[in-house]
């Protein structure tokens, strides 16, 4: 995929993390951030490493986020 295009989707991934209001919607754009980054530097074993890093932490992540996110 082209750098260019990769980085507009980095971009609009950023900007919609801004709006969230929850811990899981932070969580989830911070899960597609990172991802995003992996797949552009074409790397497969690091992309399905950062698949099951994130799966296995993203539960943990909300817990903590939600603890620190005030209304």
């Amino acid at each position: 995929m082209r750098h260019g295009n990769a980085h507009q989707e980095l971009r609009n991934i950023l900007d919609r993390s801004r709006t969230v209001t929850t811990a899981e919607e932070f969580v989830a754009h911070d899960i597609a951030f990172h991802l995003r980054i992996v797949e552009a530097v074409g790397n497969p074993v690091l992309s399905m490493l950062l698949r099951v890093l994130s799966t296995r932490t993203q539960r943990v992540r909300i817990v903590r986020g939600s603890q620190t996110i005030t209304p």
